[in-house]
C-alpha cells in the first residue's frame, strides 16, 4: 500500500481504523516530504496472533480479547492485544529473507497501563536490526560493534520503555556503536543520559509520565547512519509531540546492517495488565 503523504496512523483493511494522512504530522520535523509505503498493520480485529505473515516469536501472554470485555473502550474498533504476567515478546521481521532492504522505519502504536501494574517498569515499542533477521536477539550485556566477533555482527536496538523505578517516566533503552562500554565486549542498554554516551539522548520533557488507564499513541521513527558516519538519529513523538530525540549517531558501520523487526518487549511483569492496538509500521521513500 502506497500513500502520498507521511502523516497520522492510516489503515486500510477490513476496518478503516484509524484517520487517513495528515499533512501536518512530522517527519524528521519536516511535515509532508516523500511517500510511505506501509508495510504491516495490525488493528487486532480478526484472526490469531501467529498467522502466517502476522507476529513472530511470541512469547508469555499475548492475547487478542474484546475490549469491552476488560472493562475498557477500544481506540478504534473493538478489540486490542492484552499483555499479562508473566509479560514476554512479540515481534514482527519486516524482513525475513537473506537481507533487509529497510533503513528509515516509523514504528506506531497505542498503549494502555492499567492502575496497579506492576514490575520493573513497562518496555513497550522497539525497532532493532543487525546484519541478519535474528542478529540483534538475546545480546543483553554484549557491545553492538562487537570487537571481539561475538556474534559475527553488529547490532542496533531501541527500546521505549517506563521504568518504575523512576516515577515511570519515559525513556529510551537503546544499544549504538557509540554507547558506554564497561569492558572490550560488555555493554549494557542505556537511557543515554550517562557522561559516557555518545552522543546523549535528548529529553525534551525529562519528567514526562504517561499516565494510568488512558490510551497514549507512541511513534518511533530511526534513520539509520551512513555506513561509517555518524549521521543516523532517532525521534520518539506522544500524541504527536516530540517527546525525545537522539541525533548525530552512529548505528552501524557496515551498509549490509539494516531494520529487520519490530517488537513488543514487555519484559516480566508480575501484576497488572496493559494494552496495545493500532500498531503501524511504515517506510518513507524520497
Amino acid at each position: 500500500m502506497r500513500l502520498c503523504c507521511y502523516g497520522l496512523l492510516v489503515v486500510v483493511g477490513p476496518a478503516a481504523l484509524f484517520a487517513a494522512c495528515d499533512p501536518s504530522a512530522p517527519v524528521n520535523g519536516t511535515p509532508g516530504q516523500g511517500t510511505v509505503d506501509t508495510l504491516f498493520v495490525d488493528g487486532f480485529e480478526a484472526g490469531a496472533l501467529g498467522e502466517a505473515g502476522r507476529w513472530h516469536d511470541i512469547i508469555g501472554d499475548f492475547a487478542i480479547v474484546t475490549a469491552a470485555s476488560e472493562g475498557i473502550t477500544a481506540p478504534s474498533g473493538t478489540r486490542v492485544m492484552r499483555v499479562q504476567p508473566p509479560g514476554g515478546a512479540i515481534s514482527h521481521f519486516v524482513s525475513t529473507g537473506a537481507s533487509s532492504p529497510y533503513e528509515r522505519v516509523r514504528f506506531s502504536y497505542r498503549m494502555y497501563r492499567r492502575a496497579g501494574y506492576q514490575s520493573g517498569g513497562l518496555r513497550s515499542g522497539m525497532i532493532r536490526g543487525s546484519r541478519d533477521q535474528w542478529g540483534s536477539f538475546g545480546v543483553g550485556g554484549n557491545c553492538p560493534d562487537d570487537p571481539n566477533n561475538a556474534h559475527q555482527q553488529e547490532f542496533f536496538a531501541l527500546n521505549l520503555t517506563q521504568p518504575s523505578g523512576d516515577n515511570w517516566q519515559l525513556r529510551m533503552y537503546n544499544y549504538w556503536l557509540g554507547m558506554q562500554h564497561y569492558g572490550p565486549t560488555l555493554c549494557y542498554g542505556t537511557y543515554g543520559l550517562g557522561a559516557n554516551d555518545l552522543p546523549p539522548i535528548t529529553y525534551h520533557e525529562l519528567t514526562f509520565a504517561p499516565g494510568e488507564n488512558q490510551w497514549y499513541r507512541y511513534e518511533i521513527e530511526l534513520q539509520l547512519n551512513t555506513p561509517g558516519q555518524s549521521d543516523g538519529w532517532e525521534k520518539v513523538w506522544v500524541d504527536g509531540v516530540l517527546k525525545i530525540e537522539h541525533l548525530n549517531v552512529k548505528y552501524r558501520n557496515n551498509a549490509v546492517t539494516k531494520i529487520w523487526a519490530v517488537t513488543f518487549d514487555v519484559g516480566n511483569s508480575t501484576v497488572g495488565t496493559a494494552y496495545i492496538d493500532d500498531v503501524l509500521v511504515t517506510v518513507l521513500t524520497p
